[in-house]
């Protein structure tokens, strides 16, 4: 996580991951490439908005996906007087829709250590299923430790 404070008690955090995989060890007849992965997530905070301490942040995300990579797999598809047909198949890993999500939290503290938060997010292509919208809410309790 990169943080930048900025003027006002506001705040700017940027956060992602990027890294690759390489398939080892015999998966049959299934030959599967090297799998690329991604997250992005900003967030922009208010601190000290009602109260000392309080945040309010506003976030807006690409949570953690495969982004490449393929399978090619060989299946048989016909039988006919004793002789089998294959075909060989090739299956994108990367979802054709990517999840976004937009979010509002807000955060009060309780001691030093502690705060709780109530937090909603809405997501588009849910699941990184294109056109599935949700919305969620969470209340937690964190400690520092």
């Amino acid at each position: 996580v990169w943080g930048v404070p900025l003027a006002n008690n506001t705040q700017i955090a940027v956060s992602g991951s990027l890294g690759f995989a390489q398939p080892t060890g015999a998966l049959s007849d299934m030959d599967l490439s090297a799998v690329g992965y991604n997250a992005l997530n900003l967030t922009y905070s208010l601190n000290n908005t009602w109260s000392v301490g309080d945040r309010i942040s506003f976030g807006i995300g690409l949570p953690q996906a495969v982004g490449s990579g393929r399978a090619r797999v060989t299946l048989p598809v016909t039988h006919s007087g004793g002789v089998t047909s294959f075909s060989t198949v090739n299956v994108p890993l990367a979802p054709d829709a990517r999840q976004l999500d937009i979010s509002v939290g807000y955060g009060i503290p309780m001691s030093r250590q502690s705060d709780m938060v109530l937090r909603a997010v809405h997501s588009l292509n849910d699941s990184n299923v294109a056109g599935v919208a949700t919305n969620e809410a969470a209340f937690a309790f964190r400690l520092q430790f």
